[in-house]
């Protein structure tokens, strides 16, 4: 479907299968009704836009190689991130009341960071001392309300 002009994998298709890029709407489409037209086929049923993982930068958030976000000297939880950071991770890739699951939550940062930025949350802890930390600053959280616009 995308020869190169020697006839190998063009740039496009070697690139999607190192994992550097993804298809194009169009080229999805296109490949989807290849594949849909054979055999009967019912391959790649799901539509472009819900296969595409979100990452929502503007031009106001910084983003790259290094971040600047200051540690605050009085976390709960030695591996504790910035809210700030943990924000920005969130809202940049998922959409707005996805689920963030977080398997180590240490102090749930992260839950804080989805309950700021409209995202629901699941988050597990092993140490009761973190959990009931946890608990506490999204209860602490919780009472603030929200108004997403």
């Amino acid at each position: 479907m995308f020869p190169s002009a020697t006839g190998g994998l063009t740039g496009c298709v070697s690139n999607w299968l190192l994992g550097y890029n993804q298809p194009t709407a169009e080229q999805y489409d296109a490949m989807r009704k290849l594949l849909n037209s054979k055999n009967g086929g019912d391959y790649l049923r799901r539509e472009y836009e819900d296969l595409r993982r979100p990452f929502n930068l503007t031009k106001n958030q910084q983003w790259g190689d290094v971040w600047r976000f200051a540690i605050a000297r009085n976390r709960v939880h030695p591996a504790q991130k910035p809210v700030a950071m943990m924000e920005q991770v969130v809202a940049v890739s998922s959409r707005r009341d996805d689920t963030v699951l977080e398997p180590f939550g240490g102090s749930f940062t992260t839950a804080i960071a989805c309950i700021r930025t409209g995202r629901r949350f699941i988050g597990i802890e092993i140490d009761p001392t973190y959990f009931e930390i946890a608990r506490k600053r999204i209860e602490a959280e919780l009472e603030q309300g929200r108004l997403f616009v």
